[in-house]
């Protein structure tokens, strides 16, 4: 069972830094017009992503490790809105995604599995923070935590209101022309059929 999991978690880890490595171009070029060689990108993203995982197994060994991978999947769920929802408005904007742009029964289905995922999201990040065990001799600092993750979870709430709130303002012929053409021939003759 622990090879196939971490067989498992190998790949699930490429495909996600895969996934970051494309859309990270994309956003880069798109909106902070930062252009790297894919290459390089791929490295850089495949080892921030590998470094500190490596660095703590062989560190703190198996123990660690399982501790890693909570504290990462912890991390992750605190961080997936910010892809989610830019990726869901993305492909629901006509001006980004012209003639393939979402639409209909899969633009609701894509926002409620968004909505879904999100708030399954926060339940998990809330019970994790609060299933501490209250210690009395440490209330103010139990009460310091809860105050700060209250703050921090008003911004964070913020910071998502502010992305569904912001207008999409490009466009994909803008972005990538050479990729709009081929996505409008394609929408174009797929159209025909």
């Amino acid at each position: 069972a622990r090879t196939f999991f971490g067989c498992a978690l190998l790949a699930s880890g490429l495909s996600s830094t895969m996934t970051g490595t494309l859309a990270g171009q994309y956003v880069m070029e798109g909106f902070v017009d930062f252009r790297i060689k894919p290459a390089l990108r791929a490295f850089i993203t495949r080892s921030v992503a590998i470094v500190p995982s490596l660095l703590v197994t062989i560190i703190a060994g198996e123990s660690g490790s399982e501790a890693l991978i909570v504290f990462s999947s912890v991390v992750l769920s605190f961080e997936l809105p910010f892809a989610l929802i830019p990726l869901v408005k993305f492909v629901c904007s006509k001006k980004i995604m012209g003639p393939l742009v979402v639409k209909g029964a899969e633009k609701w289905i894509a926002l409620t599995i968004s909505v879904v995922v999100i708030l399954a999201n926060v339940f998990m990040l809330g019970s994790f923070v609060f299933s501490g065990e209250s210690d009395e001799e440490n209330k103010g600092v139990t009460a310091f935590v809860y105050a700060v993750c209250f703050l921090g979870g008003a911004g964070y709430m913020f910071v998502l209101y502010k992305m569904l709130t912001k207008e999409v303002v490009q466009h994909l012929r803008v972005v990538n022309p050479v990729r709009f053409r081929e996505l409008s021939s394609l929408a174009g003759s797929a159209a025909q059929i």
